[in-house]
């Protein structure tokens, strides 16, 4: 089936009922050519379609870019149909590459030995058991930043100890740890430098020694010429002896007890969009403050507290 062409909007999309492909029959979505070894059904999914190309050395991508919204788990034929005449951004046919992202990555991996048909403009490459996330082509002679073949999270007693594996980097410059309380404002709490080139694997490690008791982190992998590409996102969670809030959920008050009170400088009860409805400042002799509910509607609200150096935590909970 083929769809028509729009820049960055669901090309295909396949509902609970799924679209399904019988084993070693070809499908062509919209020039995305699909050869499944065994029968595949594709649901809950939808394919865009983006002609932003993504950065490489010494060029980048075709700019021909499929995303799912959900990866794809393939084994078979893979191919593209592209226009020689407006999509090869630099690139030469002849030495063409499927390149692909996968589930955990979000960064690319440059495949070897693709079928390239330069009559029909179409380059294919055969996988076995992929997470297709976003897929593309690149020359054989160039690569994408990093190829990243893990990135993990743990805890290790206080600390949050991050690490990460590339499979082959060129001209890598960087990474730069990232930290988030809600996954969606970022800040840097570290640099680490690459190996710049390299071919084999390469494992790195970071120790984040003060982690919230509630954590996002990602990886922001800087190319030495500006261009980045950004990891999965990975939260981590510690239990926070230092403050407790109870009973949480609660129909009438809530008591938040806080044992390093020298460091407190006030507590605020908040909804969830981030208005304050009470602030309250600790001194240091009580342990606990209370806040009454009986005049809020039931649902989610954040108790946020406050320290004297700027840094806040934040727990929620729950008015039934």
């Amino acid at each position: 089936m083929a769809l028509a062409s729009l820049p960055v909007t669901a090309q295909f999309s396949a509902g609970a009922e799924g679209f399904h492909i019988t084993g070693d029959t070809p499908v062509v979505i919209d020039s995305l050519t699909l050869t499944p070894s065994s029968d595949l059904t594709i649901s809950n999914r939808s394919l865009s379609l983006s002609y932003v190309p993504i950065p490489g050395t010494p060029t980048a991508s075709i700019e021909r870019v499929y995303t799912f919204d959900t990866p794809l788990n393939f084994t078979g034929l893979l191919g593209i149909i592209y226009d020689p005449s407006t999509e090869l951004n630099g690139n030469s046919e002849s030495i063409l590459e499927i390149s692909y992202s996968a589930s955990d990555n979000g960064v690319f991996t440059v495949t070897s030995g693709s079928a390239r048909n330069l009559v029909g403009h179409h380059v294919s490459q055969m996988l076995s058991a992929q997470n297709l996330s976003s897929i593309t082509a690149t020359n054989s002679a160039g690569a994408l930043p990093v190829t990243l073949v893990d990135f993990h999270a743990k805890n290790e007693g206080k600390t949050a100890l991050l690490t990460w594996t590339t499979a082959s980097e060129t001209n890598s410059g960087t990474f730069e740890i990232l930290r988030s309380r809600d996954a969606r404002d970022w800040q840097v709490i570290g640099q680490m430098v690459a190996q710049g080139e390299s071919h084999s694997r390469k494992t790195y490690f970071f120790t984040d020694p003060s982690p919230e008791s509630d954590n996002y982190y990602r990886l922001k992998m800087v190319d030495l010429d500006g261009s980045y590409a950004l990891t999965a996102i990975r939260r981590l969670a510690f239990e926070d002896v230092a403050l407790n809030v109870f009973p949480n959920p609660s129909t009438d008050k809530v008591t938040v007890r806080i044992n390093d009170l020298a460091k407190v400088k006030s507590v605020e009860l908040a909804d969830t969009r981030g208005t304050t409805l009470r602030s309250l400042p600790v001194s240091v002799v009580n342990q606990s403050v209370e806040f009454d509910l009986k005049h809020l509607t039931p649902g989610t609200y954040i108790v946020k507290v406050y320290h004297h150096d700027g840094t806040f935590r934040t727990l929620k909970i729950v008015r039934q």
